[in-house]
């Protein structure tokens, strides 16, 4: 008995279509938690070495601020590399 082949749905299907609208929300969701774990360990391991709570804020909001320079350098180099590779394959 022959098998009719047919073409998928899914088989001329391509990543850009999805890169057009929701590639920032990979970005945003590896920020989030890595930002959250990150701060939250600096936090509490600088407020069980010190007795007052002035220093785990302190600590807690300058990793929050390197945090975020960090992850958004690495954003917007890891973006840049991925346009560069595109453009190299086209």
């Amino acid at each position: 008995m022959p098998f009719s082949i047919r073409m998928r749905e899914y088989d001329h299907h391509t990543e850009q279509v999805h890169a057009a609208g929701g590639s920032w929300v990979r970005d945003v969701m590896l920020g989030l938690n890595d930002g959250l774990v990150a701060s939250f360990a600096v936090t509490s391991g600088v407020a069980a070495a010190f007795a007052t709570g002035n220093a785990a804020m302190m600590a807690g909001l300058s990793e929050m601020l390197g945090g975020a320079v960090a992850m958004g350098l690495a954003a917007y180099i890891s973006a840049r590399s991925q346009i560069e590779f595109y453009q190299s394959e086209i």
